[in-house]
C-alpha cells in the first residue's frame, strides 16, 4: 500500500493521477509472473481518506510512463485516479 497526500492534476493528460516509481511497478509485475498470484496496487489518499485499489494488470492498460530521473531514479509510472476502484472512508 502506498500513502499519497492527494492525486495530482496533470496538464499533459488533463486528469488526476497517482504515480509510483517505474522500477517498483516492474518489480510488482515480475512478482506476479513468478508467483502466479494477482498483485494489486493500493493507495491511501490522505486528503480524502479513500483507499484506491486495482490489479496491476488492469492498471497497465492506463499507465503513462515518465522515463526521466527527476522524480525517481529510473522513471515513474502514472495512473489515472479514476481507473482505480474507490473504497471511501464511510464504506463498510
Amino acid at each position: 500500500m502506498k500513502t499519497k497526500a492527494h492525486a495530482d492534476f496533470t496538464r499533459i493528460t488533463q486528469r488526476f493521477e497517482h504515480g509510483i516509481p517505474l522500477r517498483h511497478f516492474e518489480d510488482y509485475k515480475r512478482v506476479q509472473a513468478l508467483t502466479g498470484c494477482k498483485v494489486y496496487l493500493f493507495i491511501c489518499e490522505d486528503d480524502t481518506g479513500d483507499i484506491l485499489s486495482k490489479p496491476i494488470d488492469e492498471l497497465d492498460a492506463h499507465k503513462r510512463i515518465y522515463r526521466g530521473n527527476e522524480m525517481s531514479r529510473g522513471g515513474m509510472v502514472f495512473f489515472p485516479r479514476d481507473s482505480f476502484d474507490v473504497f471511501s472512508k464511510g464504506s463498510p
